[in-house]
């Protein structure tokens, strides 16, 4: 048998750092130790969607789609 030279560098690593690029679809749960929004400040919490909201407003704004409003403590 002939051995082939295969690129690996598209593949997801478990023991190297990488940056993602692009969309990625993941099938299952994912774990880090963080997940730091691009341009975000330390006063913002990053939603489930995406999107960020002040620490400050969470307790003067509900959360749409919340069945119970948030209450920050800190």
């Amino acid at each position: 048998m002939k051995s082939k030279d295969v690129n690996l560098s598209k593949l997801m690593t478990l023991d190297t750092d990488q940056t993602v690029t692009g969309y990625k679809q993941f099938t299952q749960s994912i774990q880090a130790d963080q997940f730091i929004k691009i341009n975000g400040t330390d006063n913002q919490l990053l939603l489930a969607n995406g999107d960020t909201i002040d620490k400050d407003k969470l307790a003067y704004e509900p959360i749409e789609n919340a069945t119970y409003q948030s209450i920050a403590y800190g």
